[in-house]
């Protein structure tokens, strides 16, 4: 009886190890897949978050350089590295543990990718945008090169860079001679003719900077620096008041006898020093607003 229930029971016990072993096995190829998979994910995304850090430190040395306007992006450029960083930790974190599930795998990755896309995103905002600064700087001096084509160029230069653009004119362009502040009629027109391409770039700020020589100042005045200002003040209400430009456009300041461009020890020299600048640079308003509301 007993032989008789064991012949029974034998193929039932057979079947059963069979399919526990089945059943493992399957488990075991799952978690093999499970865990190739994470891993060509992982490498994956390391390897995006690679070519994003190169991007950023790229834009960190253009940034480096600019200037006005554009130390807008500095506190922009922090959040865009802090958020890479906080990415980078969330994967090292996520290549220390297993997942539990495929499904649980996936979702985490598209999280993380979505991130990368979107700083991804920024980056090329900036990108144009700092085309879009080179090109319209670019614009700007053409059209001011034209507009000073009659100017003798010995009493002024006119010097441009990626970030900004700067026109230095001498004192005997604008100003009647002896006087401080009053502007002669040939110094009248050349502001005007100035102002007509101004006003085709509305976005563009300017600073107007007033410069001496470091001879004793006229009677009436304290100081070399008090000159400069009530210049670059002359020249501001000439260009606003008579010619159109925003006064939010705008700024005067005075740099007195402490910027010179040649020595003071000669007449020459001293001449080089008697000038009023005009540095323009792009407003970076608009795309502080734009970034600002991708980060938010």
């Amino acid at each position: 009886m007993r032989l008789h229930l064991f012949i029974f029971l034998f193929p039932l016990l057979l079947t059963s190890c069979v399919s526990k072993k089945k059943h493992l096995t399957a488990l075991a190829n799952q978690e093999a897949n499970l865990e190739t998979l994470r891993r060509g994910e992982m490498g994956k995304l390391s390897r995006k978050i690679n070519l994003l850090k190169k991007n950023i430190r790229e834009h960190e040395l253009t940034m480096a350089s600019q200037k006005g306007s554009i130390e807008t992006l500095e506190k922009i450029r922090k959040d865009l590295l802090q958020q890479k960083e906080e990415l980078e930790d969330q994967l090292e974190a996520t290549s220390a543990k297993s997942a539990s599930s495929q499904e649980s795998l996936a979702q985490k990755l598209e999280s993380r990718n979505k991130k990368i896309k979107e700083l991804e995103s920024l980056i090329d905002d900036i990108d144009k945008t700092l085309e879009g600064e080179v090109v319209t700087i670019g614009t700007l001096a053409g059209d001011l090169r034209l507009a000073l084509t009659e100017v003798d160029p010995n009493f002024y230069t006119l010097r441009s860079t990626r970030e900004n653009l700067l026109l230095s004119m001498n004192e005997p362009l604008l100003f009647v001679k002896g006087s401080v502040s009053r502007l002669s009629d040939e110094g009248k027109d050349l502001l005007s003719s100035l102002a007509e391409v101004l006003q085709r770039f509305p976005t563009i700020k300017m600073e107007i900077m007033g410069h001496t020589d470091n001879s004793k100042p006229k009677s009436g005045y304290s100081d070399n620096w008090t000159i400069s200002v009530i210049r670059s003040v002359a020249v501001t209400k000439e260009l606003v008041n008579e010619n159109g430009i925003s006064s939010g456009q705008i700024k005067a300041s005075g740099k007195g006898e402490y910027s010179p461009l040649g020595s003071n020890v000669d007449a020459e020299g001293q001449a080089q020093n008697r000038r009023v600048e005009i540095l323009f640079w792009p407003a970076q308003k608009t795309l502080s607003q734009k970034i600002k509301r991708i980060l938010e």
